[in-house]
């Protein structure tokens, strides 16, 4: 199965050490990785782990719009497979998506995507067993479908742009329970944007004071609240 795994990177050497490896594993016919104004030794460890399967793209300055979905912009136009696998530095890739990532010829697939060794382990684990929309950063679909999913303008997340546009749209849509693992710690300014993004995919607000609550993080609720008055 042929596919192209595109990788944004802006100085991840201490963190690709631990991930590399994973993507390798999985066996893609290529990596593309976008190199966002590093100046550590990122491209080189890539160029190390990834030999000639790795096309390097370098960014040296802050793009316009939406900066990281410019950058997997930028990388899926350069894929030279059909198929593309959405993924970031700080994750471990379930070994599993090797035999999965053929669904994406005919859905938007989501590998489960669970935060490293913590209390939000067990919760995120817990949650993506209901039978409800689950979505993880870890994402395929065929590079065809890119401009239905994300557009460089749109000031949502990257990855709540494409949640978003597979509800408005009633896209074929698969979510694997992968184990696939995030090892950076959450950072808690980060939630403000988690909940702005519950609000933006029309989650409920009982279910989003809950999933607050569950996870002990109140500012995912606030901000859910004020995205309303925006």
């Amino acid at each position: 199965m042929t596919f192209t795994v595109v990788l944004p990177v802006h100085n991840e050497e201490a963190m690709l050490r631990k991930t590399l490896p994973s993507i390798k594993a999985i066996k893609p016919s290529e990596v593309v990785c976008v190199f966002d104004r590093c100046s550590d030794g990122s491209e080189r460890l890539c160029k190390a782990y990834l030999g000639e399967a790795m096309t390097p793209l370098i960014v040296r300055k802050r793009l316009d719009g939406n900066h990281l979905a410019s950058l997997y912009l930028m990388g899926i136009s350069q894929a030279n497979h059909e198929i593309v696998l959405l993924t970031q530095a700080d994750i471990v890739l379930d070994p599993k998506i090797r035999h999965l990532i053929h669904e994406a010829r005919n859905h938007v697939c989501s590998f489960r995507n669970l935060p490293y060794l913590g209390w939000n382990t067990l919760v995120t684990f817990t949650l993506s067993l209901l039978p409800k929309f689950r979505f993880s950063g870890v994402l395929a679909f065929l590079k065809r479908w890119t401009p239905l999913l994300m557009d460089a303008e749109n000031n949502l997340e990257w990855d709540t742009q494409i949640a978003r546009k597979v509800i408005e749209l009633n896209l074929p849509y698969k979510y694997f329970r992968t184990t696939c693992w995030n090892l950076r710690p959450y950072v808690r300014s980060r939630l403000w944007v988690i909940g702005k993004a519950r609000r933006k995919l029309g989650r409920r607000p009982l279910g989003t004071l809950l999933y607050s609550i569950v996870r002990l993080q109140p500012e995912v609720f606030v901000a859910y609240m004020r995205a309303g008055r925006e």
